[in-house]
């Protein structure tokens, strides 16, 4: 922010934008909002183009003149979506018959472990909340 200050200063010392600070800022601003403008409306113009279709080609009229662009539009992005997730599940490293084996091996041992660890904890707390918490 300091430099964009020590700049506007800088040209406003000059003479540049009609010399003062605010008026360089509120030119800074208006350039921003035209930009911001120009790209809003350059998304608006790429969603009203079919995906497939050249920018210049006519959509097609279904019987009482009204566009089918976005039914159309619809199916393909769900087709493309399933298109793509398709292709990604190609590039997948599945594990061979062994990895499986050995990954199983090392969940049902982890889950041995942990349940033992939990059955002992149990075991030496059950008299503290027998006598302790309930009072029998």
């Amino acid at each position: 922010m300091g430099a964009w200050l020590r700049f506007a200063e800088g040209r406003c010392a000059a003479g540049g934008a009609g010399g003062s600070v605010a008026t360089f800022w509120d030119e800074a601003l208006a350039v921003a909002d035209e930009t911001r403008r120009q790209r809003r409306d350059a998304r608006r113009a790429a969603d009203d183009q079919p995906m497939s279709e050249p920018s210049g080609a006519p959509r097609p009229a279904a019987a009482g003149g009204a566009s089918v662009a976005p039914i159309e539009r619809e199916s393909r992005r769900r087709g493309g979506f399933l298109r793509e997730s398709w292709a990604e599940l190609h590039k997948v490293d599945w594990p061979n018959r062994a990895q499986v084996i050995q990954g199983t091996v090392a969940v049902i041992v982890a889950v041995i472990i942990v349940g033992a660890f939990l059955w002992g904890v149990d075991q030496l707390l059950r008299p503290f909340v027998r006598n302790v918490l309930l009072g029998q």
